[in-house]
């Protein structure tokens, strides 16, 4: 189960240069299907696990996808794919902000399952990240729309190059403000 976790992962890890690999050869009617079913392998891993939270995230990825084929199949038209990534971003937004409204926010759930005894600071900390990872996936979201405009290279290279970069630089810099944070309340 885990190998397929990891492999399902590395799939959605690398699904920009899926696409404009499957649109260079017009192969995207074959290559969907099999991400459909990797999507709904994801969501079934997730929902065993019992976190509402990547269950939904998961759950989300599949009718995304399930949408876009559809849609794809009725305007004939592959680029329909191109906004996956932007549906993606703005449901993570929502999961964000959503979060908000919930007695723990999706970032404390996962915080709370390295040390179960947060203190009311760390509390009130981990609700302004949430915002903060909210309005970034908003903003990453709008900028993956943007790229959909734009060629099919430069839509490859954000999605699934720089988005990365821009996600693994704001979690270094939120860690390293953590870590400051932490040691200040000490």
């Amino acid at each position: 189960m885990k190998f397929l976790s990891v492999l399902i992962s590395i799939i959605y890890f690398i699904y920009p240069f899926i696409i404009l690999y499957t649109f260079q050869y017009n192969i995207i009617g074959v290559i969907i299907p099999i991400l459909i079913i990797a999507s709904f392998t994801r969501w079934y891993i997730f929902k065993k696990s019992n976190n509402k939270y990547l269950t939904f995230i998961s759950l989300s990825s599949f009718i995304c996808l399930i949408l876009l084929y559809l849609l794809m199949i009725l305007k004939k038209n592959n680029e329909v794919f191109l906004y996956y990534p932007v549906l993606i971003n703005f449901s993570l937004s929502f999961i964000f902000f959503f979060s908000l409204t919930q007695k723990q926010t999706i970032i404390e759930i996962f915080a709370k399952l390295k040390d179960p005894h947060i203190d009311e600071r760390g509390i009130k900390y981990i609700r302004k990240l949430t915002i903060v990872w909210g309005f970034f996936c908003f903003f990453n979201g709008c900028i993956s729309l943007i790229t959909t405009f734009l060629s099919l290279n430069i839509w490859a290279i954000y999605n699934g190059f720089l988005s990365y970069i821009f996600i693994g630089l704001f979690f270094i810099v939120e860690l390293c403000i953590r870590y400051r944070y932490k040691n200040a309340n000490k």
